[in-house]
């Protein structure tokens, strides 16, 4: 069996998509007879804390505490310097600790987002792993500023690029990298969690209104689109219109929308198994 050794900065319990998409990864990768390492954080965004060190068959978890709740969140309103310098040398540092130690059990470095892929090029050039990167976000790479030299740098050096849409391959290609490189999948989803239910029963059990209803699930951040969202739903006040989600420079707009309107509901943070209902009851 292949050992693997997965870096990222989030993992769950904290919540997101990149963090479902981990999740999904590990479990699937450990019933079939890989032997799986994570190293992350303790969530940095949420009130959450998982257990410092979680074992099943097949995989072992590392929870990093880390100073700053929710600092991640408020430095996305800054340059990207400031969030690559509060997650990234720490991190590196427990992961080089490990990889002195356990190097030879490692067959595969595989990282989540661009801070982990700068870990894993050092890594890569120190400990001669294959390394994989699976791209969870979209960059707006521009090849002539400091930052696209650096990710072409990084993203160069490794063996393999995983992106979700073309629009990302996209992105990526504006470094000039090898195109062999970057590889695009398709995204899953757990259909044994998330299937369609009855929705007028899901409704009255989650005792939402019978009229039709508008779902925003994601961090509350100004790309994620949650100002739109709040400006439709003033536009249409026969339509409900519910959020789920708890941390972001934006959550002050959400709090004040569902205060100033009647057909507006903040729902706050809802853990990712329990989150499937609200799905099946949205329009």
């Amino acid at each position: 069996p292949k050992n693997i050794l997965l870096l990222t900065p989030f993992a769950p319990p904290n919540l997101g998509g990149a963090e479902t998409h981990l999740e999904d990864l590990y479990e699937y990768l450990r019933h079939h007879d890989y032997r799986v390492t994570l190293l992350t954080y303790q969530p940095l965004s949420h009130n959450l804390e998982g257990l410092p060190l979680e074992k099943k068959e097949n995989l072992t978890i590392y929870r990093y505490r880390w100073f700053g709740h929710n600092l991640f969140a408020k430095f996305e309103s800054y340059p990207p310097i400031f969030n690559f310098l509060y997650i990234t040398p720490y991190l590196f540092f427990r992961s080089f600790i490990y990889m002195l130690r356990h190097h030879k059990e490692v067959d595969i470095l595989h990282t989540f987002g661009l801070n982990g892929a700068f870990i894993v090029r050092i890594l890569k050039i120190l400990f001669r792993k294959k390394s994989v990167m699976s791209m969870e976000a979209l960059y707006n790479f521009d090849p002539a500023t400091p930052l696209g030299k650096i990710s072409r740098w990084v993203l160069k050096g490794l063996d393999a690029i995983l992106v979700g849409s073309e629009e990302s391959a996209e992105d990526v290609l504006k470094l000039k990298l090898p195109r062999d490189k970057v590889i695009e999948y398709t995204h899953w989803i757990n259909l044994d969690r998330f299937k369609p239910l009855n929705k007028k029963e899901i409704k009255r059990e989650l005792k939402w209104e019978e009229s039709f209803t508008a779902l925003y699930v994601g961090r509350l951040i100004k790309i994620k689109g949650i100002e739109v969202f709040i400006d439709v739903a003033k536009k249409l006040p026969n339509i409900q219109f519910k959020v789920i989600g708890d941390s972001g420079p934006e959550m002050g707009k959400a709090l004040e929308a569902d205060k100033a309107l009647s057909n507006f509901k903040f729902l706050g943070k809802i853990d990712n198994p329990k989150i499937a209902p609200y799905f099946a009851a949205a329009d």
